[in-house]
Formats: structure tokens, sequence, C-alpha cells
């Protein structure tokens, strides 16, 4: 009798510890990113020497994920990110439409393994000739090929920030109608989530003229990606998606936003 309460709380212990143990191996699996697929236009390339892969690389590195990202192109300029350290490869091309992307597809997956998540950011330059509806056609094709590639990838579909060339009504409207999509033709087996990349980004301070995201400006994308992602593999979900009344401010110029960019801003990052 006397030795019950002793037996009791040894197997609290290991109850515990194997509890402990088994969600340290969850964790880690849920980190486990595998092959990460970066497909887009110049908004996820390389374009003014900057681009928002260099960012979520390291803070997804700096979070204990990982990755390995994969692509047939990667940055050869050396002025791209220079002295940054990150994985280059990816497939986005500066004035290219989801159309085309889409008809490249069959050929990439001939030169690279299974991408088990996908960042796609596309249909901004098809935008000059069709309406959204259209994109939105390309898009599910594109999700369709892919799954055609990988019957379980994971996508996570960006939408585009706020620009000075673009009204803000414009923007939320795709967001909502591309938020409604990818809750739409997401499934259990190869589920698509929508990344809202517009939180924290003023176009006054983190565009270029050409409206394109400043160095700033693809650490607040690199940013609003990976809170995304951070959310879906911590089991929180689908991120809902925000009222922007108070984003994309247009009313001031800040001069000083390139020099507060310090060049590596993974310590930026996030407040968890």
């Amino acid at each position: 009798m006397t030795r019950t309460p002793h037996l009791i709380s040894k197997m609290i212990i290991m109850l515990c510890f194997t509890v402990s143990l088994f969600a340290s191996e969850l964790s880690a699996k849920n980190k486990d990113l595998g092959n990460v697929w970066v497909i887009g236009d110049s908004w996820s390339a390389c374009h003014g020497d900057h681009t928002w892969r260099r960012s979520l690389y390291q803070t997804l590195k700096k979070h204990k994920y990982t990755m390995d990202f994969i692509g047939t192109s990667s940055d050869d300029d050396p002025a791209c990110e220079k002295g940054q350290t990150f994985d280059r490869d990816h497939n986005a091309y500066g004035g290219i439409t989801a159309v085309g992307l889409l008809d490249q597809l069959p050929e990439w997956y001939e030169q690279l393994p299974q991408a088990d998540n996908v960042l796609l950011m596309a249909g901004g330059n098809d935008l000059a000739s069709h309406d959204m509806e259209q994109v939105l056609v390309t898009l599910s094709k594109m999700i369709e090929s892919l799954r055609s590639d990988n019957s379980k990838v994971t996508i996570y579909l960006g939408g585009y920030s706020y620009t000075l060339g673009a009204e803000k009504s414009f923007v939320d409207e795709m967001h909502q109608l591309m938020f409604d999509f990818a809750t739409d033709i997401s499934t259990k087996k190869s589920p698509v989530y929508f990344a809202d990349l517009r939180e924290n980004f003023n176009p006054n301070i983190h565009e270029l003229e050409d409206e394109h995201p400043n160095a700033a400006g693809t650490v607040v994308l690199a940013q609003n990606w990976f809170k995304t992602i951070q959310s879906i593999t911590n089991g929180q979900g689908q991120p809902p998606l925000k009222n922007m009344e108070n984003e994309g401010h247009y009313e001031t110029k800040n001069e000083d936003s390139e020099e507060e960019y310090g060049g590596n801003e993974e310590d930026k990052d996030d407040e968890n």
C-alpha cells in the first residue's frame, strides 16, 4: 500500500514525458516544410536588388523551420541582396503573366523534385488585359496542374499589397475575391491558404517608383507570408481576412524609409 502513491507519481511523470516528447516531435514535423517552391512575377523575383524571399527564408530559419527552396532559376545577379545568405532557387520572372506561368509548369516539373509547399503570387500582369474573374480561372488551372504533380501539395496564395497605382478599394476587393477563391478550392488532401500581404504595407514608404516593393517593403511582405505559414504550421488555421480600413495610407512619403532598412531585417520579423 505504501508504494501506490510512489507508483502513481512515476506513472504521471512518464505520461507527462511521453506527451512532451510527442508534442516536440509534432512541432518538429510541422516545421519541416520540405521542398518550398516560389512561383510568381517580378514581385517575387529580385526587383531593385531586393526580394521578400531573402527575408522570409532567414525568418523561417530563425524560427527553426527546415526547408529547401527549389526552382529552375536562381538570383545570378551579384547585386541581388548582396552579402546576404539564403536559398535563391525560385521560378519568378518580371513581366510574366499567370497564363505564362501555367504554360511553363509541365516543363519545370520535369526538372524539379516534387514541391511540398508552393508560394504562389501571380496574376498582377494579367489584369492589364483581363478582369479578376478571368485571373481566378487561370489560378484555378495552375492549382489543378500543381496537384497533378503532387496530389498532396500545400499551396499558399499571395495577394498583392497596396500600390500608388491602384485604388485601395480595388486591392481590398481583389483580396476578398482571392480569399474566397482559396477557401473554395482548398481540400483536406491539398489545402490552399491565402496570405494577406497588405498588412503594414504603406506604398508611400514601401514602394519604388515603378509600383514594386522597395527594400523595406520586401521585409513587410516576408512578415506577412511568415504570419500565414506560422499560423498554419502551429495548427491555428487560416488567418481571417482583416478589415484594412486603417491600412494602405497614401498621405505622406517617408523619405527616411530606405535608410531605416539595415540590409538584414530578420530581427524585425514578428512579435512571437
